[in-house]
């Protein structure tokens, strides 16, 4: 039997949009086959305003708060809420034995249930709202909520034991990603692709259950014994204040700390230990934990990452694991040839295209600082080419890196689109000294008022530059090997792609030279 807590629900639900069809068909019968219920629903519209001005006068402008008697007045498609209206005409035109003293009585004991009723509702619902909320999110992404499955949207507040998930596949439609925040405390958190979060208390400090996958977080400084806090099924960790990825993929647990100290404490023998900057730790369950140096890439800042590892196909997928994966399209497989040692040799004219516009790099460059870095193997040159860049047609760019003409040796140059250059990103930089036609890695860095190229570790040229990348364009799509045009053979470039890396800020020669040392001991396994 339906309860009237049920339909006092129905009632809540009603006010605040959030019903399901299935719960319009249930109120809209309740309605046309219950007059009582009917005067209810009636009265609790009336009595709105009134709780409005008691409880919430604050909040009277907000949608949560609109006076449902407007909404029900107003001009609107919506189906379910014209045939509301009808009953409620209906209804209204209908004698009846009017009776002032009872319809007193009934009114101010509904007025009285409804007030308890959202009273303890809402404050129930607050006392379960998080500070965290949805900042961006990739389509697909969905938010467990208790029985209910939502789809996860930009500005979505979340709620404790919210489980968010994100998933992720070879198919680019199918990659997504989710990024939260506390802006109140300067706090983010990038919830990778194929990744599981449970949200579970805010009770000493922010807290969460990595279920599976990956997460990167900037961390402002926490009060110890009020810090955030993750755990897996391997380990226990407490953040400090840092910047850090954390991962959980087959059974096992792993740290990697960036910026500050990061605490973690093994799920199987309680063994605990201070991870600094500069280091990871993995954890298992049946294992002793390890604490190592980082002799991997660096990661932080990372937006896009081609590795060149599929060794097969014409996609390049994007493993950077940051928002949604820019894939490349190679446009003629018989252009190109696929090494066994990771890498994609380009011996005749073809383009190499992002699925989609690299929109996820122009909004992630809103801090107006990049670096490209590329390890190629070129070949000679007699002609301009175009080895990758940012693009639409007729050579309009947000960034484009190129090859000069030489007859030994090899010269680079970039474009980069400011609001102190044209739509070509011209006057363009070039480096000062040539390489040789080897496996080069050759790094662009973009930063307030200056650019600098390094070749192999080592600084090259530094220029005196300005602007912003406020007028990039959003449609570009990121292009390689050539640029956009009928004549492919025009810009085409001839070598050996190795990697290509694009950060959000500008690397320091440190973490250059730390790059160059991962890549060599990844070849040097190969």
């Amino acid at each position: 039997m339906k309860s009237e807590n049920d339909f006092m629900e129905l009632c809540i639900l009603y006010q605040e949009k959030a019903m399901s069809k299935e719960q319009e068909q249930d109120l809209l019968s309740r309605l046309k086959n219950n007059p009582e219920e009917l005067k209810k629903f009636q009265e609790f519209l009336a009595l709105d305003e009134h709780l409005q001005e008691i409880y919430h006068p604050e909040k009277k402008s907000t949608l949560f708060w609109n006076g449902l008697q407007e909404r029900m007045r107003s001009v609107s498609t919506d189906t379910f809420r014209e045939n509301i209206l009808k009953i409620n005409d209906r209804e209204n035109k209908k004698d009846s034995v009017k009776n002032p003293t009872f319809i007193w009585i009934m009114a101010a004991t509904l007025f009285l249930s409804v007030v308890v009723f959202m009273f303890n509702y809402y404050n129930a619902s607050q006392d379960k709202k998080l500070k965290a909320f949805i900042l961006k999110t990739a389509q697909g992404a969905e938010i467990k909520r208790g029985n209910k499955v939502l789809l996860a949207t930009k500005g979505m507040a979340l709620y404790i034991d919210d489980i968010l998930t994100t998933r992720g596949a070879d198919d680019t439609t199918e990659i997504t990603y989710v990024e939260i925040g506390y802006p109140q405390n300067k706090t983010f958190v990038l919830i990778n692709r194929n990744t599981e979060v449970k949200f579970k208390s805010e009770d000493n400090g922010s807290q969460f259950l990595l279920i599976k996958g990956s997460v990167e977080a900037t961390v402002a400084k926490q009060v110890i014994g009020n810090s955030m806090k993750w755990q897996t099924d391997e380990a226990k960790i407490e953040i400090l204040g840092t910047r850090f990825v954390l991962s959980s993929f087959s059974k096992q647990t792993k740290l990697e700390v960036y910026k500050g100290k990061v605490s973690i404490t093994s799920v199987s023998d309680q063994k605990k230990m201070l991870v600094e900057k500069g280091h990871y730790a993995i954890a298992t369950k049946n294992n002793p934990m390890i604490l190592k140096p980082t002799n991997e890439r660096i990661s932080e800042g990372l937006i896009a990452l081609y590795n060149f590892e599929e060794k097969q196909g014409k996609y390049i997928h994007d493993s950077s694991n940051f928002g949604e994966s820019l894939d490349l399209e190679i446009q003629n497989m018989s252009a190109v040839k696929w090494s066994k040692n990771g890498s994609l040799n380009v011996f005749a004219p073809t383009i190499i295209t992002s699925v989609k516009p690299a929109i996820k790099i122009k909004e992630a460059c809103s801090s107006n600082e990049l670096t490209l870095e590329v390890w190629i193997k070129p070949r000679i040159s007699k002609k301009r080419s175009t080895i990758l860049g940012i693009m639409g047609t007729g050579h309009n760019v947000n960034f484009s890196l190129g090859q000069r003409p030489d007859n030994s040796n090899v010269h680079y140059g970039v474009h980069l689109r400011t609001s102190q250059t044209n739509l070509h990103g011209v006057p363009g930089k070039g480096t000062k000294h040539s390489t040789e036609l080897e496996l080069t890695q050759l790094v662009y860095t973009f930063q307030k008022d200056k650019v600098t190229f390094y070749i192999n570790g080592v600084k090259d040229v530094e220029y005196e530059t300005g602007g912003t990348f406020a007028n990039w364009n959003d449609d570009y799509h990121l292009v390689l090997a050539n640029e956009f045009s009928d004549k492919l053979i025009k810009k085409f470039w001839s070598g050996e792609f190795h990697l290509i890396a694009f950060y959000n800020r500008a690397l320091n020669q440190d973490e250059i030279k730390k790059n160059i040392k991962a890549e060599k001991n990844k070849i040097s396994k190969k």
